[in-house]
C-alpha cells in the first residue's frame, strides 16, 4: 500500500485482499465456535473457510504477470527454505489446517 509505484487500482485490490482475510477469519471463528460439538462434521466449514485465503495466495502466481514481490524488492526479501516468506507461511498454515482435520478424523 505504501509503494508509490503502485497505481490506485493495485492498491484497491490490496485493500480488498486485506478485508477478505479479515472477513474469512471472522467467519471461521463464527463457524468454529458456533457450530456445536467438536467433530469432523462441524470442523469442515471453518477449516474450508480458513483455507480459502491461503489457497488463493498459493494459486495467485498462476496468473500472467504476477510475482510474490515487486522486482525492486526481490533482492532484499529474505527467503527461508528458498521460498518467499508469504509462500512459506501459506504452506505452514495450510499444513496446520490439514493436521487439524486429521486429528478430527481420528477423534471418536
Amino acid at each position: 500500500m505504501k509503494n508509490p509505484a503502485w497505481p490506485p487500482h493495485a492498491k484497491f485490490h490490496n485493500g480488498q485482499t486485506i478485508l477478505m482475510g479479515i472477513g474469512l477469519g471472522a467467519l471461521t471463528f463464527v463457524f468454529l465456535f458456533g457450530s456445536g460439538p467438536p467433530g469432523l462434521r462441524n470442523l469442515l466449514p471453518p477449516t474450508g473457510t480458513a483455507s480459502l485465503y491461503w489457497i488463493s495466495m498459493v494459486l495467485a502466481p498462476m496468473f500472467p504477470g504476477t510475482a510474490w514481490n515487486d522486482p525492486e524488492f526481490r533482492a532484499s526479501t529474505p527467503r527461508s527454505l528458498g521460498m518467499h516468506p508469504q509462500r512459506l507461511l501459506a504452506y505452514v498454515v495450510l499444513g496446520l489446517l490439514i493436521v487439524a482435520l486429521l486429528f478430527a478424523v481420528q477423534s471418536p
